[in-house]
């Protein structure tokens, strides 16, 4: 390991052995899409940046990254714009052991941005804990979403929870979950299993006293 980057100790051909160190690391204006044909669905991540510091293989490396997500079903196109910086543990590419720590991602969803921060360890039976704050939105910001006009609005939220993903994302579990508004406060743990039939699901809430009239 050199004071910066991942070092490889190689041999050429004519039995030299010299070494590569890779330092940082960027992914610039890169473009990823899927399109089902038949059912004219697109999707897209446009303009994708990537950035990895003092990039390491098997301990964690801090990174920053920025994309657009472009959705198109039928006739409608969603656009979302995603930017994150945090640390990753590639783990040797080891996916059971690879990691997210201390990442934080805005979201343009909506008129203002979603906050999430999150942590994720193990990529196969993933455990996930973040925390997000979702801004107060109506049927403008959804409109693209809902086949004909509402009138609704819904409040900013703070949301917290405790995930677990298990037998190839078919059982999941939710440690906690806690949902918080100026009105409410929802506390909620349980279980969904995708792989029975029917689907089995089990779940433990519990809210404060509120005035159902109040919540606009």
């Amino acid at each position: 390991q050199s004071s910066r980057g991942q070092q490889f100790d190689v041999m050429s051909s004519a039995g030299r052995a010299f070494q590569i160190v890779i330092e940082d690391w960027t992914i610039n204006n890169g473009t990823f899409s899927y399109r089902d044909l038949g059912a004219d669905i697109s999707h897209s991540l446009n303009g994708i940046f990537i950035h990895f510091y003092n990039l390491k293989f098997n301990a964690l490396t801090d990174f920053n990254m920025h994309f657009v997500l472009r959705n198109k079903v039928k006739d409608k196109i969603i656009e979302t714009e995603a930017e994150a910086q945090g640390a990753v543990n590639l783990a040797n590419f080891k996916a059971s052991e690879m990691a997210l720590e201390n990442t934080k991602a805005k979201l343009g969803a909506f008129r203002k941005p979603v906050l999430i921060s999150l942590s994720a360890h193990n990529f196969v039976d993933p455990q996930i804990n973040f925390q997000t704050h979702i801004p107060q939105f109506g049927y403008d910001d959804v409109s693209l979403f809902l086949p004909r006009q509402m009138d609704f609005n819904i409040p900013a939220v703070k949301a917290e929870a405790q995930v677990n993903f298990n037998q190839n994302f078919k059982k999941i579990t939710i440690s906690s979950l806690k949902l918080d508004n100026k009105d409410v406060k929802l506390r909620l743990n349980g279980s969904v299993d995708l792989a029975v039939s029917p689907i089995f699901a089990q779940a433990d809430f519990s809210t404060n006293e509120f005035n159902i009239a109040a919540t606009d």
